[in-house]
């Protein structure tokens, strides 16, 4: 796993990382836990600048976790829970635990 990442980063750079990140907010094949450690390492040899590798990261968890937001909030609140009370286990969320994450977005 560690040659195929470090590979991969770098030959494809900064691109590889948002892609990679992306992806794994998408679908998680491979975990931010192990992208983002290898692009420090290549920052760390000089291949990579550490601040690029800050910005592709970021970028792509953003874009990575634009289509689960949408999804949420096509989906609706009131249905999630409902969701949540059938389904707890599967989800791994229950409607008190939505509820006080909603408690806490609102509060700001």
């Amino acid at each position: 796993m560690f040659e195929f990442i470090t590979n991969f980063l770098q030959t494809s750079g900064y691109l590889g990382v948002f892609l990679l990140m992306a992806a794994e907010n998408i679908f998680p094949p491979i975990p931010s836990e192990l992208i983002m450690p290898f692009a420090g390492f290549l920052a760390a040899r000089g291949d990579l600048h550490v601040a690029g590798v800050l910005a592709a990261g970021t970028a792509g968890t953003v874009l990575g976790t634009l289509p689960w937001y949408y999804v949420a909030k096509s989906y609706g609140e009131k249905r999630l829970k409902r969701a949540a009370g059938r389904k707890a286990r599967w989800l791994t969320v229950t409607p008190d635990e939505i509820e006080n994450s909603m408690r806490t977005f609102e509060k700001n």
